[in-house]
């Protein structure tokens, strides 16, 4: 995209308005008035324009006018900046250490909004038994490097109403935002037919965490024991072909079922069930999982010790 592209009328530019943002996040104050001072001093200042013929007025240290040129920054502007950024910075994406790739995690969660007339319309409130909520919701899927916790630019979607989308359907976006041969990782909400084929067809190994449930159906309607690591054919279900209608009935997805026993950090045993298309071996791909663990902080992850019992 070129600069000319983000231009706006007046002396700040979508160029110049999206610095400031960026400084003013950076910033450790990070108030517009900061940001401000910054335009009226800094580099930045350069490329505020001026008219042409005329003697430029002196720039104003009121923060309106940038308040107001945030406003109305287009979006569109905002994300492909966003995406621009992170396509620099891949260049200098790390291989995790044992995979050789870089390695991304997904998660997903869900965001209140303030409460608005414009925000319900495109939002709607979360319904119950009881009724409407007072507040919009929308259901949001994040990616972060594993290594630096460099994000995409994350996917959102409604979380209730006609256009309610899941965490897998945007998913299903987000990867094909992340860099070509990527590893991706996923708690058991990931751990999905659809998402082992999406990952796939987009060239994203993936190691995805199942229920017990899933596990046994992928072992052919038995529990599989812990230490079991076995190669399986995931083929899809009928719900997984009427959920997702792009997905042909034929298809199908070969990797590996992983099963350990583990302590958690109450002392307690538990099974943890893997699928992966990844070739590692088995104490790997449980170290894999204790290091994403360690980065996400998620309590079913934390693992002491690993403990192989049949």
């Amino acid at each position: 995209m070129r600069i000319s592209a983000l231009h706006r009328k007046g002396p700040l530019s979508a160029w110049v308005v999206m610095w400031l943002m960026m400084f003013q996040r950076l910033d450790a104050g990070g108030t517009l008035a900061a940001a401000v001072r910054q335009l009226l001093t800094g580099g930045v200042r350069a490329f505020v324009r001026r008219p042409k013929g005329r003697t430029a007025k002196l720039l104003s240290a009121n923060t309106s006018a940038y308040s107001q040129a945030r406003s109305k920054l287009p979006l569109a502007v905002v994300e492909k900046v966003s995406d621009l950024i992170f396509e620099s910075l891949c260049e200098q994406l790390r291989s995790l250490p044992g995979v050789e790739l870089p390695v991304f995690l997904l998660d997903g969660t869900s965001i209140q909004l303030q409460h608005s007339g414009e925000l319900l319309r495109k939002w709607p409130a979360a319904r119950n038994q009881h009724g409407s909520s007072h507040w919009s919701v929308i259901r949001v899927v994040v990616a972060h490097d594993v290594i630096a916790g460099l994000a995409v630019r994350p996917c959102r979607g409604a979380m209730d109403g006609p256009a309610a989308i899941s965490e897998q359907g945007l998913t299903k976006e987000i990867m094909k935002r992340l860099p070509a041969g990527c590893a991706v990782l996923g708690d058991r909400n990931f751990g999905v037919f659809s998402m082992a084929w999406h990952a796939g067809r987009q060239n994203h190994p993936c190691l995805f965490r199942l229920t017990e449930l899933r596990a046994k159906k992928l072992n052919g309607g038995m529990v599989p024991s812990a230490g079991t690591d076995r190669q399986v054919v995931w083929q899809p279900s009928r719900g997984d072909l009427r959920s997702n209608p792009e997905i042909p009935a034929e298809v199908s997805v070969t990797g590996r079922l992983l099963v350990f026993k583990v302590c958690d950090a109450l002392g307690k045993l538990q099974k943890l069930y893997f699928f992966t298309t990844l070739t590692l071996p088995p104490e790997q791909i449980l170290n894999l999982a204790i290091t994403i663990a360690a980065i996400t902080r998620l309590s079913i992850f934390v693992i002491r010790h690993q403990q192989f019992r049949n």
